[in-house]
């Protein structure tokens, strides 16, 4: 992320893409935890290793800051968790990460007390390669919900393109994917244009259901390359589904995307497939995968040949 603020000035790319903007930078306090598959609980737990590890960067960033005389513009808190809540209740994880989110706050706060804090967010996929049709994985949702919720939160995009390591884990180079993601969305709001894309608002006329997204002004909904997943744990409609029904047909339509179905349809999901894909030869990404992005693309900066795309996240939306 530091490598990509440091890069190019803005290279958006798309339909009516906004001009270049000077470059401007903000620290970054990476706050991470080193402990694969640590639960929210077990990152505030004031006793764990984690939360010792997390103050610590805390309290040795502002030394350095107090060490050279510098008090930040801005802090950006970079979040990437969530598949360690996979069986957290409904609403669980929300409120698990609101007071994650606000101790943290708080904390800067005393710190630099002068200085506007941000969460970026990655949405989590359960970053796994199997879903159970009972497996509803709430902490997704519940991630969407908190970034629509909170002008200092800002939802960077989903972690569902990305290939994985290990069955878990995002590889390397999608890992720096979501790097430049974050850079670019700190230049975006930086710029004053909006960032987060949050859930769609639902309408239905008999057998056409609509989802209304708000999105840019300089951006359209468009289905990306259909080969990426070979074929394989997503159909024609793109990672939408219904529960209740059948879809016959899905159009892109500018900010809106229309569903055709039939049955009494109940539910939409988009990238929140219940499946394994553990035993499919070559693949690499998790069980939840889309095909619906923004035209809004830009080149990454230290990855060559490489394209950054805003990718909607996750959903389910209940009719």
């Amino acid at each position: 992320m530091a490598q990509a603020l440091a890069g190019r000035d803005n290279d958006a790319a798309g339909q009516n893409a906004t001009p270049s903007d000077p470059a401007r930078f903000a620290p970054i306090a990476l706050s991470g935890n080193p402990i694969a598959g640590e639960s929210l609980a077990m990152l505030d737990d004031p006793q764990g290793q984690s939360r010792r590890n997390m103050d610590h960067i805390l309290d040795a960033t502002h030394r350095a800051f107090a060490r050279d005389g510098l008090m930040p513009e801005k802090i950006i808190y970079f979040w990437i968790q969530g598949e360690a809540d996979r069986s957290a209740a409904p609403g669980a994880y929300l409120k698990a990460l609101t007071a994650h989110w606000d101790r943290i706050r708080a904390r800067l706060d005393d710190l630099y007390p002068q200085s506007e804090k941000t969460i970026f967010l990655m949405q989590t996929a359960g970053s796994d390669q199997t879903h159970h049709r009972s497996d509803q994985y709430h902490p997704a949702a519940d991630q969407l919900s908190f970034a629509a919720g909170r002008r200092d939160a800002v939802l960077v995009g989903p972690v569902y393109p990305s290939r994985l390591a290990d069955l878990i884990h995002p590889d390397l180079h999608h890992s720096r994917i979501m790097g430049e993601l974050a850079a670019w969305a700190l230049r975006e709001i930086y710029a004053g244009r909006p960032w987060s894309i949050t859930s769609p608002v639902p309408r239905r006329d008999g057998d056409r259901i609509t989802l209304d997204f708000a999105l840019r002004d300089d951006e359209a909904l468009t289905a990306h390359d259909l080969d990426v997943y070979g074929g394989q744990g997503i159909d024609a409609f793109l990672g939408l589904e219904v529960e209740g029904g059948a879809i016959q047909a899905v159009e892109l339509d500018g900010h809106a995307l229309h569903i055709s179905v039939t049955g009494p349809v109940t539910q939409v999901r988009y990238a929140m497939q219940r499946q394994s894909m553990r035993q499919v030869d070559g693949n690499a990404y998790p069980a939840r995968r889309g095909l619906i992005r923004t035209t809004l693309t830009r080149p990454a900066v230290q990855l060559p040949e490489t394209t950054l795309y805003r990718w909607l996240p996750s959903f389910t939306l209940d009719l």
